[in-house]
């Protein structure tokens, strides 16, 4: 369930609103994608919220600590700059992306 609500979220490029770790974040989400540990996560842009670890700008978030997902209205126009999903250094297999 979460997955389908994140690709809705990138494809309509919407932000997202979740908790984490014990904190509420907002976020322009980009990309869903396995790391080279194995882990799927999410790759997105922190826009506000908690900021527990100084958080701004390219976030990773692991989807098995993602709870309390909404998707809001509010839309992004376009990829942040520095957005690369063909990091293969990074990623070993994208589940999905802008």
């Amino acid at each position: 369930m979460i997955e389908q609500m994140l690709r809705q979220a990138v494809l309509g490029k919407n932000l997202i609103e979740f908790d984490y770790q014990g904190g509420t974040k907002v976020v322009e989400p980009h990309m869903v994608a396995h790391n080279m540990q194995g882990h799927i996560l999410l790759s997105a842009w922190f826009v506000r919220g908690d900021r527990k670890f100084n958080e701004e700008g390219w976030q990773e978030y692991m989807l098995a600590g993602i709870s309390k997902l909404k998707i809001l209205p509010e839309t992004f126009p376009k990829a942040r700059f520095g957005y690369n999903p063909m990091d293969d250094r990074k990623y070993a297999n994208i589940q999905f992306c802008l």
